[in-house]
């Protein structure tokens, strides 16, 4: 139990962090430079061999903003574990599910939408030695449309510990990795106790999403509700 709660607060402190560099980032650009962070920007780790540079590229954003955003003074040093705001108006790939900190199980579905070229896009897991341990690929939105994609991944660790949910597309031109996404997560043993709810006169998702702490689309996939405007009285759903 230590263990886990320390897990969990370690996470908690990575996404702590870099929510608050967006404010000090957003700061620093003065008036009327501030971006609309609030749904433009996705999140990465950085991993052994990384440069702020080398994110940047792979991101197709500006050197001199990655490091503004996320107040790095020297785009020289930076550090392995450190969690990074990648500003972008239009990213290519968003992970809805699994959400950062939460626990997760083999075989972890992980869904999103996306607009890559054809569609593609690539999942992993790794643990908290940065080794893949499961890996997956599949397909969603491409050609300037967003589209779900949804990869169902299993892997395989031996004690519970913290890790990452990547997904990423390759360029065609030299199959580099490009647009990762990462999303802090811990690899857990067994499954979490499941969460009920029974609806109420009242109740919608986006209500219930904001008071789980969750999302309407992964409350809808868990229950496969394919209308999420539409629920009953009395209906009982699975709170994921």
């Amino acid at each position: 139990m230590t263990r886990r709660i320390s897990i969990t607060l370690l996470l908690a402190a990575l996404l702590t962090t870099a929510l608050l560099t967006v404010t000090a980032g957003a700061a620093l650009a003065g008036p009327g430079h501030a971006p609309g962070m609030a749904a433009d920007y996705v999140t990465y780790l950085v991993k052994p061999g990384d440069t702020l540079y080398s994110i940047a590229w792979r991101h197709g954003v500006n050197l001199w903003e990655l490091a503004r955003v996320n107040a790095i003074s020297n785009v020289n040093l930076i550090y392995p574990g450190q969690l990074l705001i990648v500003p972008s108006p239009r990213p290519a790939i968003r992970i809805t599910s699994p959400q950062a900190g939460s626990y997760i199980t083999s075989p972890v579905t992980v869904s999103g939408e996306n607009d890559t070229f054809e569609g593609q896009v690539a999942v992993r897991v790794l643990d908290a030695n940065w080794r893949v341990i499961g890996q997956g690929v599949g397909t969603g939105g491409g050609w300037g449309t967003y589209a779900p994609f949804a990869v169902t991944v299993p892997f395989n660790v031996s004690v519970e510990q913290w890790g990452l949910v990547e997904a990423w597309w390759n360029r065609p031109q030299d199959g580099s990795e490009v647009d990762t996404v990462s999303v802090p997560v811990y690899l857990s043993l067994e499954p979490p106790a499941q969460r009920t709810y029974t609806v109420r006169r009242g109740d919608n998702l986006f209500r219930l999403s904001l008071r789980f702490g969750t999302t309407v689309q992964a409350i809808a996939e868990a229950n496969g509700i394919l209308n999420p405007n539409l629920i009953y009285v009395g209906q009982v759903l699975v709170i994921p």
